[in-house]
Protein backbone atom coordinates (compact mmCIF):
# COMPACT_ATOMS: atom_id res chain seq x y z
CA UNK A 1 0.00 0.00 0.00
CA UNK A 2 1.54 2.95 -0.87
CA UNK A 3 0.34 6.79 0.25
CA UNK A 4 0.24 9.90 -1.61
CA UNK A 5 -1.49 13.40 -0.75
CA UNK A 6 -3.17 11.54 2.52
CA UNK A 7 -5.31 9.00 0.40
CA UNK A 8 -4.39 5.42 -0.26
CA UNK A 9 -4.29 3.66 -3.59
CA UNK A 10 -5.49 0.04 -3.24
CA UNK A 11 -3.71 -2.24 -6.51
CA UNK A 12 -6.67 -5.07 -6.50
CA UNK A 13 -4.44 -7.73 -9.08
CA UNK A 14 -6.58 -10.58 -9.43
CA UNK A 15 -8.25 -10.63 -5.94
CA UNK A 16 -11.85 -10.94 -7.21
CA UNK A 17 -11.30 -13.13 -9.90
CA UNK A 18 -8.12 -14.87 -9.26
CA UNK A 19 -9.54 -18.32 -8.32
CA UNK A 20 -12.23 -18.42 -11.03
CA UNK A 21 -12.52 -20.55 -13.33
CA UNK A 22 -12.45 -19.61 -16.96
CA UNK A 23 -15.62 -18.02 -18.77
CA UNK A 24 -14.45 -19.28 -22.00
CA UNK A 25 -14.67 -22.82 -20.89
CA UNK A 26 -18.74 -22.47 -20.80
CA UNK A 27 -21.28 -19.92 -21.68
CA UNK A 28 -21.29 -16.56 -21.21
CA UNK A 29 -25.50 -16.48 -19.62
CA UNK A 30 -24.95 -19.88 -17.93
CA UNK A 31 -21.82 -18.45 -16.62
CA UNK A 32 -22.80 -15.33 -15.07
CA UNK A 33 -26.26 -16.81 -13.32
CA UNK A 34 -23.58 -19.38 -11.89
CA UNK A 35 -21.53 -17.74 -10.73
CA UNK A 36 -23.95 -13.94 -10.20
CA UNK A 37 -24.08 -14.52 -6.22
CA UNK A 38 -20.49 -15.29 -5.72
CA UNK A 39 -20.00 -12.08 -7.83
CA UNK A 40 -22.35 -9.89 -5.61
CA UNK A 41 -20.55 -11.59 -2.33
CA UNK A 42 -17.03 -10.89 -4.34
CA UNK A 43 -18.46 -7.43 -4.87
CA UNK A 44 -19.72 -6.06 -1.02
CA UNK A 45 -16.82 -7.81 0.33
CA UNK A 46 -14.43 -5.44 -1.98
CA UNK A 47 -16.98 -2.52 -0.65
CA UNK A 48 -16.69 -3.49 2.25
CA UNK A 49 -12.77 -3.54 2.21
CA UNK A 50 -12.34 -0.69 0.58
CA UNK A 51 -14.56 1.05 3.38
CA UNK A 52 -12.15 0.19 5.99
CA UNK A 53 -8.99 0.92 4.02
CA UNK A 54 -10.68 4.72 3.77
CA UNK A 55 -11.36 4.55 7.46
CA UNK A 56 -7.81 3.83 8.30
CA UNK A 57 -5.80 6.86 9.33
CA UNK A 58 -4.27 8.66 6.72
CA UNK A 59 -1.24 8.72 8.53
CA UNK A 60 0.56 6.49 11.17
CA UNK A 61 3.82 9.35 11.81
CA UNK A 62 4.24 12.61 11.01
CA UNK A 63 7.06 11.79 7.67
CA UNK A 64 4.02 10.71 6.13
CA UNK A 65 2.72 14.27 5.55
CA UNK A 66 3.95 17.27 3.50
CA UNK A 67 5.65 20.26 4.51
CA UNK A 68 5.42 21.10 8.27
CA UNK A 69 2.20 19.27 8.67
CA UNK A 70 2.10 16.65 11.18
CA UNK A 71 0.32 13.74 12.44
CA UNK A 72 -2.37 14.11 14.68
CA UNK A 73 -5.21 11.03 15.78
CA UNK A 74 -4.16 10.07 11.64
CA UNK A 75 -4.74 13.00 9.79
CA UNK A 76 -1.99 15.86 8.56
CA UNK A 77 -2.68 18.67 10.30
CA UNK A 78 -1.15 22.29 10.40
CA UNK A 79 1.09 22.72 13.48
CA UNK A 80 -0.72 24.48 16.53
CA UNK A 81 0.17 27.94 16.97
CA UNK A 82 2.04 28.09 21.21
CA UNK A 83 0.32 31.07 22.61
CA UNK A 84 1.79 32.88 25.25
CA UNK A 85 0.95 31.41 28.89
CA UNK A 86 -1.07 35.22 29.66
CA UNK A 87 -2.88 35.52 26.27
CA UNK A 88 -0.47 39.01 25.74
CA UNK A 89 2.11 39.37 22.69
CA UNK A 90 5.66 39.74 23.92
CA UNK A 91 6.83 42.93 25.04
CA UNK A 92 8.75 45.99 23.18
CA UNK A 93 12.26 45.94 23.57
CA UNK A 94 12.95 49.53 25.68
CA UNK A 95 16.46 50.65 24.13
CA UNK A 96 18.56 52.67 26.71
CA UNK A 97 18.52 56.63 26.14
CA UNK A 98 21.85 57.42 24.10
CA UNK A 99 24.18 60.09 25.35
CA UNK A 100 26.61 61.72 23.37
CA UNK A 101 29.35 64.06 23.30
CA UNK A 102 30.71 67.08 21.93
CA UNK A 103 33.03 64.99 20.29
CA UNK A 104 30.51 62.14 18.22
CA UNK A 105 29.60 63.25 14.86
CA UNK A 106 27.06 60.62 14.88
CA UNK A 107 25.08 58.28 17.04
CA UNK A 108 23.35 55.66 15.18
CA UNK A 109 21.28 57.15 12.36
CA UNK A 110 20.33 60.24 14.65
CA UNK A 111 21.92 63.49 14.25
CA UNK A 112 23.89 64.75 16.71
CA UNK A 113 21.38 67.87 17.22
CA UNK A 114 18.42 65.12 18.24
CA UNK A 115 21.00 63.07 20.44
CA UNK A 116 20.61 64.15 24.31
CA UNK A 117 22.95 66.01 25.62
CA UNK A 118 24.47 65.77 29.37
CA UNK A 119 23.39 68.72 30.96
CA UNK A 120 26.48 71.15 31.89
CA UNK A 121 26.72 72.30 35.46
CA UNK A 122 25.78 75.71 36.12
CA UNK A 123 28.31 78.28 36.77
CA UNK A 124 27.77 79.74 40.04
CA UNK A 125 29.08 83.69 40.30
CA UNK A 126 30.74 85.01 43.59
CA UNK A 127 28.85 87.17 45.40
CA UNK A 128 28.69 88.51 48.91
CA UNK A 129 31.85 90.94 49.71
CA UNK A 130 34.77 90.93 47.96
CA UNK A 131 33.10 89.46 44.64
CA UNK A 132 34.82 92.30 42.62
CA UNK A 133 33.69 92.35 39.05
CA UNK A 134 33.01 89.69 36.64
CA UNK A 135 35.97 90.32 35.14
CA UNK A 136 38.06 90.82 37.89
CA UNK A 137 40.62 88.30 38.10
CA UNK A 138 40.87 88.24 42.04
CA UNK A 139 36.72 88.34 42.30
CA UNK A 140 37.01 84.55 43.17
CA UNK A 141 38.80 84.67 45.86
CA UNK A 142 37.67 86.84 49.40
CA UNK A 143 39.36 90.86 50.06
CA UNK A 144 41.31 91.20 52.42
CA UNK A 145 44.23 93.75 53.90
CA UNK A 146 47.19 93.21 51.96
CA UNK A 147 49.81 94.90 50.76
CA UNK A 148 50.02 98.75 51.19
CA UNK A 149 47.35 100.71 51.70
CA UNK A 150 46.57 104.55 52.04
CA UNK A 151 43.82 105.96 55.10
CA UNK A 152 42.30 109.22 54.92
CA UNK A 153 39.73 109.78 58.27
CA UNK A 154 37.66 112.59 59.39
CA UNK A 155 34.96 113.17 61.95
CA UNK A 156 33.99 115.23 65.55
CA UNK A 157 35.46 115.09 68.56
CA UNK A 158 35.85 116.74 71.90
CA UNK A 159 38.58 118.67 73.70
CA UNK A 160 39.89 118.68 77.00
CA UNK A 161 42.85 120.11 78.46
CA UNK A 162 43.62 120.38 82.04
CA UNK A 163 46.27 122.32 82.64
CA UNK A 164 48.85 121.41 85.94
CA UNK A 165 48.75 124.93 87.75
CA UNK A 166 47.87 128.68 87.80
CA UNK A 167 50.09 130.98 85.70
CA UNK A 168 52.47 133.01 87.65
CA UNK A 169 51.48 136.11 88.94
CA UNK A 170 52.72 138.94 86.52
CA UNK A 171 53.17 136.61 83.41
CA UNK A 172 50.40 138.33 82.19
CA UNK A 173 48.94 134.72 81.34
CA UNK A 174 45.15 134.08 81.00
CA UNK A 175 44.03 132.00 84.13
CA UNK A 176 42.69 128.89 83.25
CA UNK A 177 43.04 125.63 85.23
CA UNK A 178 41.25 123.89 82.24
CA UNK A 179 39.64 123.87 78.70
CA UNK A 180 37.63 122.42 76.57
CA UNK A 181 35.29 122.58 72.89
CA UNK A 182 34.25 120.61 70.13
CA UNK A 183 36.55 119.60 67.01
CA UNK A 184 37.06 118.23 64.06
CA UNK A 185 39.80 115.80 63.88
CA UNK A 186 41.31 114.17 60.98
CA UNK A 187 43.96 111.82 60.18
CA UNK A 188 46.15 109.81 57.84
CA UNK A 189 47.92 106.67 57.79
CA UNK A 190 49.78 104.50 55.43
CA UNK A 191 49.93 100.86 56.71
CA UNK A 192 52.08 97.68 55.21
CA UNK A 193 50.74 93.99 55.99
CA UNK A 194 53.27 92.15 57.96
CA UNK A 195 51.24 89.16 58.47
CA UNK A 196 47.79 87.93 58.36
CA UNK A 197 46.21 89.97 60.89
CA UNK A 198 48.99 91.95 61.35
CA UNK A 199 49.71 95.71 60.01
CA UNK A 200 52.20 98.53 60.85
CA UNK A 201 51.48 101.84 60.13
CA UNK A 202 53.11 105.39 60.19
CA UNK A 203 49.90 107.79 61.38
CA UNK A 204 49.48 111.70 61.75
CA UNK A 205 46.51 112.88 63.48
CA UNK A 206 45.37 116.09 63.89
CA UNK A 207 42.39 118.21 65.88
CA UNK A 208 41.11 121.55 65.81
CA UNK A 209 38.91 123.38 68.25
CA UNK A 210 37.52 127.01 68.25
CA UNK A 211 36.50 129.80 70.55
CA UNK A 212 36.95 126.73 73.55
CA UNK A 213 35.16 127.73 77.24
CA UNK A 214 37.83 128.00 79.79
CA UNK A 215 37.22 127.33 83.48
CA UNK A 216 39.27 129.44 85.66
CA UNK A 217 40.37 128.31 89.09
CA UNK A 218 37.24 129.98 91.13
CA UNK A 219 34.72 127.93 89.04
CA UNK A 220 33.72 130.37 86.73
CA UNK A 221 33.91 129.92 83.41
CA UNK A 222 35.43 132.69 80.41
CA UNK A 223 35.48 131.91 76.62
CA UNK A 224 39.48 131.99 74.38
CA UNK A 225 38.85 133.07 70.80
CA UNK A 226 40.33 131.87 68.13
CA UNK A 227 42.03 128.44 67.08
CA UNK A 228 43.69 125.71 68.89
CA UNK A 229 45.28 122.17 68.16
CA UNK A 230 46.56 118.83 68.51
CA UNK A 231 49.11 117.54 66.45
CA UNK A 232 50.25 113.82 66.56
CA UNK A 233 52.27 111.63 64.49
CA UNK A 234 53.75 108.70 64.88
CA UNK A 235 54.63 104.61 64.57
CA UNK A 236 51.74 102.39 65.16
CA UNK A 237 50.17 98.49 64.94
CA UNK A 238 47.15 97.47 64.32
CA UNK A 239 45.24 93.62 64.41
CA UNK A 240 42.48 92.83 62.11
CA UNK A 241 39.78 90.19 63.48
CA UNK A 242 40.42 87.87 60.10
CA UNK A 243 37.49 88.45 57.69
CA UNK A 244 35.15 90.70 60.11
CA UNK A 245 36.42 93.48 59.13
CA UNK A 246 37.40 94.57 62.92
CA UNK A 247 40.37 96.10 63.82
CA UNK A 248 42.07 97.54 66.71
CA UNK A 249 45.19 100.12 66.36
CA UNK A 250 47.63 101.62 68.69
CA UNK A 251 50.29 104.56 67.80
CA UNK A 252 53.16 106.22 70.06
CA UNK A 253 53.44 109.81 69.12
CA UNK A 254 55.24 112.89 69.41
CA UNK A 255 52.85 115.95 69.80
CA UNK A 256 52.59 119.80 70.19
CA UNK A 257 50.15 121.68 71.54
CA UNK A 258 49.00 125.09 69.89
CA UNK A 259 46.44 127.95 70.39
CA UNK A 260 46.20 131.86 71.01
CA UNK A 261 46.52 131.50 74.60
CA UNK A 262 48.75 128.39 75.23
CA UNK A 263 52.13 128.20 73.98
CA UNK A 264 52.70 124.13 74.55
CA UNK A 265 56.47 122.29 74.20
CA UNK A 266 56.65 119.58 72.09
CA UNK A 267 55.65 116.42 74.23
CA UNK A 268 54.34 113.09 73.70
CA UNK A 269 51.41 110.46 73.97
CA UNK A 270 49.58 107.88 71.80
CA UNK A 271 46.09 107.49 69.69
CA UNK A 272 44.16 104.15 70.55
CA UNK A 273 41.20 103.05 67.91
CA UNK A 274 38.76 100.65 67.46
CA UNK A 275 37.50 100.51 63.78
CA UNK A 276 35.09 98.49 61.07
CA UNK A 277 35.72 98.21 57.51
CA UNK A 278 33.71 97.19 54.93
CA UNK A 279 34.76 96.76 51.16
CA UNK A 280 33.13 98.68 48.67
CA UNK A 281 35.01 97.38 45.94
CA UNK A 282 38.22 94.92 45.39
CA UNK A 283 40.42 98.22 46.21
CA UNK A 284 38.26 100.36 48.42
CA UNK A 285 37.35 100.22 52.12
CA UNK A 286 35.13 102.58 53.90
CA UNK A 287 34.78 102.39 57.84
CA UNK A 288 34.76 103.93 60.91
CA UNK A 289 36.48 104.38 63.89
CA UNK A 290 36.23 105.26 67.24
CA UNK A 291 39.57 106.91 68.68
CA UNK A 292 41.30 108.70 71.93
CA UNK A 293 44.12 111.31 71.09
CA UNK A 294 45.78 111.69 74.07
CA UNK A 295 49.15 114.16 74.94
CA UNK A 296 50.97 115.42 77.29
CA UNK A 297 53.37 118.75 77.26
CA UNK A 298 54.83 121.11 79.00
CA UNK A 299 52.92 124.81 79.05
CA UNK A 300 54.92 127.85 79.19
CA UNK A 301 53.77 129.58 81.97
CA UNK A 302 50.86 126.24 83.79
CA UNK A 303 53.23 123.69 84.11
CA UNK A 304 52.48 120.10 81.59
CA UNK A 305 49.18 120.21 80.00
CA UNK A 306 47.29 116.86 79.64
CA UNK A 307 45.28 116.84 76.46
CA UNK A 308 42.17 114.09 75.78
CA UNK A 309 40.37 113.93 72.34
CA UNK A 310 37.56 111.05 71.93
CA UNK A 311 36.33 111.33 68.17
CA UNK A 312 34.04 109.51 66.10
CA UNK A 313 35.30 109.35 62.22
CA UNK A 314 34.44 107.88 58.71
CA UNK A 315 37.56 106.51 56.75
CA UNK A 316 38.62 105.72 53.77
CA UNK A 317 41.20 103.35 52.59
CA UNK A 318 42.64 102.14 49.28
CA UNK A 319 44.63 98.88 49.09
Amino acid sequence: MDFENGRPHVALVAVVFANQHNPCAMGTTAWLTMRLPGLLATAVSTLVFLHAILARAQCTKDTDCKGERICTAGACVDPPSEPKPDGSSPPATTLPAVTATPTDPLVGNLPLSQVSQPAAEPTVAPTGPGAGSPGDTQSAQPNKRDGVSLRVSAGLGHWYTDFQHEPPMGSGASEASSFSGSTITMGAAVEGTTSRNVMVFGELVVSLASDVTVKTPWGGTSDWSGTYGLVSAGPGVSYSFDQSGVYASGTLTITRLFGKMTDGKQGYGANLALGRDWWASTNWRTGVVAALQFAIAEDEFRGFATTFVPSVRFSLAWN
